[in-house]
């Protein structure tokens, strides 16, 4: 367990160090071609289902452990006709009182589990949980938007159409000119056309702002949950160097007294 937890903060450690490095420089959004709205959509729910899963996993996970060591050390004690787990308190030196080495590693084991605490990325977790969750609604109004202004654009490209053909039709004779006929058309065109970029463009600013949402919200999210899940690592592997360290202190102290006998 101590090399695992070892092996885990120094991976957690890079992780954090490569988000920290990506937030130094300015990220551009990418919308790649063909990649609809509802796609992002999509993918913003997978990643919040996923978010409330490593959450609830990552807490039962840890809370497991720690009802598993003070199971064993309840266990422990009762072989050993001791306190009952309910009443025990830890002694500074369980080893001086002359208990078995095996009651003092399974009670610095259940004190190192009491202090620490996943908390901090359970919370941080959740806080990204609720970020995401709050971006997929702004894609959903964005979707909303977006549908609509497809429809204006759709609209207005159907009447620059017809304006356009009636225009020919005036100027090949097939339409009478009367009362500057094709000059009136000539100037729908244009207000035609200038509605139609304008609405294209605010489909652009749109598609940008939803997009520089979305890294904001993943890149922020996720280097305070890497933040958080890298510092309880460090804590967990340093706890159990601290246990192993009473491990060989025990083993130490049983050898010493199987010398001292022979």
């Amino acid at each position: 367990l101590a090399r695992m937890w070892r092996g885990m903060a120094e991976c957690h450690q890079a992780q954090k160090q490569i988000m920290l490095e990506a937030s130094q420089h300015t990220l551009l959004p990418w919308v790649p071609a063909g990649v609809s709205p509802e796609s992002h959509q999509r993918a913003t729910s997978k990643l919040e289902a996923e978010l409330v899963n490593w959450q609830t996993t990552f807490s039962n996970w840890a809370e497991a452990q720690r009802a598993y060591v003070r199971s064993l050390l309840g266990w422990v004690l009762n072989c050993l006709r001791l306190q009952s787990e309910s009443s025990f308190t830890l002694p500074n030196s369980p080893h001086r009182l002359g208990a078995p080495p095996i009651v003092t590693i399974t009670a610095r084991w259940a004190a190192m589990f009491d202090e620490l605490s996943e908390a901090p990325a359970v919370s941080q977790l959740r806080n990204f949980s609720v970020n995401v969750r709050d971006l997929y609604d702004q894609q959903c109004e964005d979707l909303k938007q977006r549908r609509r202004s497809d429809q204006v654009v759709r609209n207005l490209e159907a009447k620059l159409q017809m304006t356009n053909l009636l225009l020919d039709q005036i100027e090949s004779g097939a339409l009478p000119e009367s009362g500057g006929a094709a000059a009136e058309q000539e100037l729908a065109i244009e207000t035609f056309q200038k509605q139609l970029e304008d609405e294209k463009a605010t489909q652009r600013d749109l598609t940008e702002r939803s997009a520089e949402t979305a890294v904001s919200v993943v890149c922020t999210g996720l280097t305070s949950v890497v933040d958080a899940v890298s510092e309880f690592a460090a804590k967990s592997a340093e706890g159990y160097g601290e246990l192993e360290k009473v491990c060989e202190k025990m083993r130490q102290m049983a050898g010493g007294r199987s010398n001292g006998q022979s």
